[in-house]
């Protein structure tokens, strides 16, 4: 495979993917892979722009069901996307799927030569791969320069279809997270719980994002859109009420 072209990006993009979930898997309802396949490769294409802009320095996709990347990597051949393949695990049936998502993440961490070549200045956005960041060239530009763990989170729940972490975050909170994940409560509030335990004091944790998400999909627990008439409201509200945040967050992050 051609090496990696020359990026001055510091945003790596994470895409998990499963393309054929395994049959009884609790809180799933879209199971179709001819649908997921379609959604998967629909985010491939916006992502793939983003390469070509510059925005991301790299994409690495990582799929636990056992499907057939080749046909993927011809569809989608920028040599700034890593492909890998991972072996189902039969028996993540038995917890939450956030579960055999971060088994993956840490899977891809040993195996992605992308992700174990990190410096300490790249910051990897893990999306869930069905899904469109509309805004994520905003959303990354306004990162903060120098953070660990970057994620939504109120003082119950962590939005995890869109986080961020640096190597360090990846070591100190990330890696080995899914053994907190063995059981069927949603991982969200796992987590949300794990962040409020005592921390390394030097790892930098934000947990509100500078710029709001516009995120576009479906959700795969009911199959609803993330977007409505009403979550375009919120986004403008809460792009606004940012906009005139954000000089002093941005000083106070420096």
């Amino acid at each position: 495979m051609s090496a990696l072209p020359q990026a001055t990006s510091r945003h790596v993009l994470l895409l998990t993917a499963t393309v054929s979930p395994a049959e009884g898997q609790p809180t799933l309802a879209l199971r179709d892979p001819a649908e997921r396949l379609a959604e998967y490769e629909n985010a491939l294409a916006f992502y793939q722009g983003l390469l070509a802009q510059g925005v991301l320095r790299a994409i690495v996709f990582g799929e636990n069901s056992g499907y057939e990347l080749a046909r993927l990597a011809a569809k989608f051949p920028h040599p700034g996307i890593e492909w890998v393949a991972l072996a189902p695990q039969q028996q993540v049936l038995r917890f939450h799927r956030g579960y055999a998502e971060f088994q993956l993440i840490d899977a891809l961490f040993a195996r992605s030569r992308v992700l174990s070549s990190l410096g300490d200045d790249a910051l990897v956005w893990k999306v869930s791969g069905r899904y469109v960041v509309a805004n994520f060239a905003a959303l990354a530009s306004s990162a903060p320069r120098h953070v660990d763990f970057y994620v939504m989170a109120d003082h119950q729940w962590v939005e995890m279809s869109v986080m961020a972490w640096s190597a360090k975050g990846y070591r100190a909170i990330v890696r080995g997270l899914y053994t907190q994940f063995a059981s069927q409560e949603p991982p969200e509030l796992i987590l949300r719980r794990h962040l409020g335990a005592p921390a390394r004091t030097d790892v930098k944790c934000v947990l509100s994002f500078r710029w709001p998400v516009r995120l576009l999909g479906r959700r795969g627990t009911d199959g609803s859109p993330y977007e409505g008439r009403r979550t375009r409201y919120r986004f403008a509200l809460q792009a606004g009420w940012k906009s005139l945040c954000l000089p002093w967050r941005w000083w106070r992050d420096i």
